[in-house]
């Protein structure tokens, strides 16, 4: 099951429930220095797809991104926008 999640979805890790926060906070820490490493450019925005519909985000403007709920919000110093679901591939 693990073997196919990587292959055929190209996740990072594998959590099987329960699980401990702590340990979802590790994966998140390596894949995002993992997409950190990867990067070749400085980006200065994030820019997410979501019905056709694109939406750049100043990475400066971003504070810290979050799991709440079965959504990814991300928290800007100014307001939060919440996904009910970004395509990473796509969008890394």
């Amino acid at each position: 099951m693990e073997m196919e999640a990587y292959r055929r979805i190209h996740c990072y890790h594998f959590l099987i429930k329960p699980f401990k926060v702590s340990k979802l906070e590790e994966i998140l820490k390596e894949v995002l220095i993992d997409y950190i490493k990867k990067s070749t450019t400085q980006k200065t925005e994030l820019i997410i797809e979501m019905n056709r519909v694109k939406q750049v985000i100043n990475l400066n403007d971003l504070v810290y991104v979050e799991y709440e709920n079965r959504r990814i919000v991300l928290c800007l110093k100014d307001s939060r926008l919440i996904y009910k679901h970004i395509p990473l591939k796509k969008n890394l």
